[in-house]
């Protein structure tokens, strides 16, 4: 067999045995390296997303407008906590008032309490007719304060969204697993339609903790509000459905709530392909309008488009007032209405910023469903695909050079240009592939094929150089290993030169000088003589 054919073989075996080792080994499930390598494939798309969402201006997307609970809103209308219900409704009024396309609340409302306004009604039925200013002053209280404006501009409306808050069972707390939904509650017009099979692989909630049971009775649209979060902290994909395991329903992420009324999407519209893992929209017409790449939760990978503000934000106290904003601003703009205010614990560690908004990352998905622009992760079988042709070719490529020193940049330059294009694919076509584990399986190439060859293939060069090296040349020695010549007895016939050199009157200064000199000076003599019998391919015989 060819010598050359020989060391591809070799490296193409030890490229297939190292990437079938970290393609599948890396991968089962709980063992340790598998969720080390995640959190560091983790760290490799943060900063591809945050690379990618660096070059955004604020405000630069206009479609969908955040009404944002800023200090600005707190400054003028007070404590948040301490504002009437009677704002929402208002704020739903005016913006209603210019058509938007939807209007999204990602906050969780609690039933409002009444005292002040119970007791102010009582109040009003003693007031007498001569006390026209007082009685002005009390039916602006009620107009500003009246708990049911909120519910009644809510049902009015057929664009205005709830959110859904679900949580996992605390016995702790006396917060037990639901069996059904919160009596009082009309959802059969919100859940979704999914076979029971697709259902199984959703997030899984244990308890509904919304308290406010009318107002999403009242609403045209609810959805899930919760972002889970990677082990490390960070959210980097949302659901697009919860599965509601006691009572078996399924509801929709608020942002796909929003996106099914936007699309035409009927309850029934969605349809899971886990093995595939991908998420069809079918519209009312039966026309699949969306393909939605997700994970084996159904979950999607957040299209950060910017870092935070890349949509325009407006103060909430701003948007209640009819005067300050034409209706026509509202015209078809999707309006989510949340806080950006630390205080109201709504901000979330993302790829792209530390503290970021949880209602802009609702804005970011929604934003993506409806332009059809999603991140794209590579399936299982690709990612091991890529990594057996990764190893194998630097396998073959490591094998090459005749000293292994000389491979040293090949894994270095393959992982460079593995990166480059990883980079390349996700800036331009948002395909996400796996960094570490290709460039891992690079580098245990590598290091296989170099102790290969320390420990095999370069044992019989060793052998050589340490038993002739003193006595041929480098050159020699390395045309006997590529020749595969093995040292013999009886010597061989041929033509040759045979070359002695002497020192002149050696006896006579040898016995006048001290043997210290006498051995320094043999030393510096034999040596200069040596390499140039050495370099010129000679064979050293013997020293007398």
């Amino acid at each position: 067999m060819p010598e050359l054919l020989k060391k591809f073989l070799t490296g193409s075996v030890i490229g297939l045995f190292i990437g079938f080792l970290i393609g599948w080994g890396s991968n089962i499930d709980g063992f340790f390296i598998d969720s080390l390598l995640d959190g560091y494939e983790y760290r490799s798309y943060d900063s591809r997303m945050k690379a990618k969402a660096s070059g955004s201006e604020e405000g630069m997307i206009d479609d969908i407008v955040i009404v944002d609970i800023d200090q600005n809103s707190v400054d003028m209308l007070g404590n948040y906590h301490d504002w009437p219900h009677a704002h929402h409704g208002k704020l739903i009024d005016v913006v209603s008032s210019g058509n938007p396309s939807a209007i999204i609340f990602d906050i969780i409302f609690d039933p409002e309490i009444t005292w002040s306004y119970d007791l102010m009604k009582e109040t009003s039925k003693s007031i007498s007719d001569d006390q026209m200013d007082l009685s002005q002053e009390i039916d602006r209280y009620f107009d500003v304060n009246d708990p049911l404006r909120f519910l009644i501009s809510t049902a009015a409306s057929d664009r205005v969204f709830h959110s859904l808050i679900f949580e996992p069972e605390d016995s702790i707390v006396f917060k037990y697993k639901m069996d059904a939904e919160p009596e009082g509650y009309d959802y059969i017009k919100h859940i979704l339609q999914i076979p029971r099979d697709q259902a199984d692989h959703l997030p899984q909630a244990d308890r509904l903790g919304n308290t406010h049971i009318e107002l999403l009775s009242n609403s045209y649209g609810v959805g899930s509000a919760n972002f889970p979060q990677d082990v490390d902290g960070l959210t980097r994909r949302s659901p697009t459905a919860i599965y509601f395991e006691g009572p078996g329903h399924a509801y929709p992420s608020l942002t796909m709530a929003a996106a099914m009324k936007l699309l035409d999407i009927p309850d029934d519209g969605l349809n899971y392909d886990f093995e595939q893992k991908i998420l069809i929209l079918t519209n009312r017409q039966g026309e699949n309008v969306r393909e939605i790449p997700i994970d084996e939760k159904g979950r999607v990978y957040v299209n950060f488009f910017g870092t935070y503000k890349v949509f325009s934000y407006l103060p909430y106290a701003y948007c209640m007032d009819p005067d300050l904003l034409s209706p026509e601003y509202w015209e078809g703009k999707v309006v989510l209405v949340g806080t950006s205010l630390p205080g109201l614990m709504d901000l979330r560690n993302t790829p792209v910023q530390e503290t970021f908004p949880g209602v802009e990352i609702h804005a970011n998905v929604l934003y993506s469903i409806l332009n059809n622009s999603f991140v794209n992760p590579t399936s299982n079988l690709t990612n091991f695909l890529v990594i057996i042709v990764a190893c194998i070719f630097v396998g073959m490529a490591v094998s090459l050079p005749s000293k292994p020193v000389w491979s040293i940049p090949i894994p270095l330059v393959s992982i460079a240009v593995w990166i480059i294009f990883t980079y390349d694919q996700f800036f331009s076509q948002l395909v996400m592939w796996e960094i570490i584990r290709p460039s891992l399986g690079m580098s245990a190439t590598f290091v296989g094929m170099f102790v290969f060859n320390l420990t095999i293939a370069e044992k019989d060069k060793r052998f050589l150089k340490s038993t002739f090296g003193n006595y041929i040349s480098p050159e020699l020695i390395d045309q006997m290993y590529d020749d595969k010549q093995e040292p013999k007895l009886g010597g061989e016939s041929g033509y040759h030169t045979a070359w002695f050199s002497d020192i002149q009157s050696f006896s006579s200064f040898s016995e006048v000088l001290e043997p210290e000199k006498m051995v320094r000076l043999m030393n510096e003599y034999l040596t200069e003589m040596t390499d140039i019998l050495l370099k010129q391919k000679g064979t050293l015989d013997k020293y007398i």
